[in-house]
């Protein structure tokens, strides 16, 4: 998991960290992280599992994305 305040202003969209501000990563499971209720709670674990992954693999993109904008904004800073 990674934290959006990591990133500062550069972090993920909102609905890509959890309750904490958690970002998942690959290998993180729901049950790591803290969702509003109805969020993967395991209702159709199939459905769940593929819906997760998605989300997951989308968090992730963003957090790259945010960590080049963060690396770009730091060397300008030089």
């Amino acid at each position: 998991m990674y934290h959006h305040s990591n990133l500062g202003r550069f972090a993920p969209a909102p609905r890509y960290h959890d309750l904490g501000g958690y970002v998942p990563e690959k290998g993180d499971d729901p049950g790591d992280l803290r969702f509003a209720a109805g969020w993967f709670d395991g209702a159709d674990a199939d459905a769940n599992a593929d819906a997760w992954e998605e989300f997951v693999a989308d968090a992730v993109a963003a957090t790259a994305v945010a960590v080049a904008e963060l690396r770009d904004w730091r060397d300008s800073q030089r």
